[in-house]
C-alpha cells in the first residue's frame, strides 16, 4: 500500500511538467504530454500546446525574400536573404548606395547584395 501511494505521488510529480495538458506515463516512467488536437504540439519550453510550424509548408509563414530555419516544432526563425534586411515584419532590399560617393562624379547604382559606380 505504501508503495502504491509513493508510486502515485511520483507519477503526479513527473506529470507536473505537462501543466494542464494530458499526461501519459510511458515505459520507464517517462511522461508524455499529449495535446487535445493533432494540429497542436506540446512545447516543453512554454509548457503549452501550440500550433505546429513547419518550414517545409509555406516557408514556415516567413515573409517573402527570406528562409525559414526550424528551431523546434513550434518555433521557426526567419532569415532575410542576402541583400535584404528586416524592416518591421518584411524583408526589404538594402540600398547599398546609402552613404556611397562614387569617384569622379559617378552615379551609384544599387544592385542586389552590392552596388557599382
Amino acid at each position: 500500500s505504501k508503495y502504491s501511494v509513493s508510486h502515485t505521488m511520483h507519477l503526479v510529480h513527473i506529470c507536473d511538467q505537462c501543466g494542464n495538458v494530458t499526461c501519459v506515463v510511458s515505459a520507464g516512467n517517462v511522461p508524455v504530454c499529449r495535446c487535445p488536437s493533432p494540429d497542436l504540439v506540446y512545447d516543453d519550453k512554454t509548457l503549452l500546446c501550440l500550433p505546429k510550424i513547419d518550414c517545409t509548408k509555406n516557408n514556415g509563414n516567413c515573409p517573402n525574400r527570406s528562409q525559414c530555419e526550424q528551431i523546434r516544432a513550434t518555433h521557426v526563425t526567419c532569415n532575410c536573404n542576402p541583400g535584404f534586411e528586416v524592416i518591421g515584419i518584411e524583408c526589404v532590399e538594402v540600398n547599398e548606395c546609402d552613404g556611397i560617393e562614387c569617384l569622379n562624379g559617378g552615379t551609384c547604382v544599387d544592385e542586389l547584395g552590392g552596388f557599382k559606380c
